[in-house]
Formats: C-alpha cells, sequence, structure tokens
C-alpha cells in the first residue's frame, strides 16, 4: 500500500520516480520491522516458552 501510495504522487519525471522509490522502500521496510516487533511480542506473550 505504501509503495502505490507513492506511485500514485510521483511528479518531476525520473527523477521524481526514483524519490518516491527510495521512500517506498524505507517506509515499507521501517513497516516491517515495527510490525515484527510487536507481532513477536504479542506471541511471547502468549506463548512464554
Amino acid at each position: 500500500l505504501i509503495a502505490c501510495y507513492k506511485g500514485y504522487h510521483t511528479s518531476n519525471g525520473a527523477e521524481g520516480v526514483g524519490r518516491s522509490t527510495t521512500q517506498a522502500v524505507v517506509a515499507g521496510s521501517v513497516t516491517v520491522l515495527i510490525l515484527n516487533y510487536f507481532l513477536a511480542t504479542w506471541l511471547l506473550q502468549i506463548f512464554p516458552n
């Protein structure tokens, strides 16, 4: 969803596409890391050992 949003709101030609792609990859990676942290915390509470 992040990449779709960035792609639809791209401007300034090829330079804008490159910038939007970089922003989408960074935002997606950070989102995955944050969600992974919360999922692991939640699962460790449910299954402690």
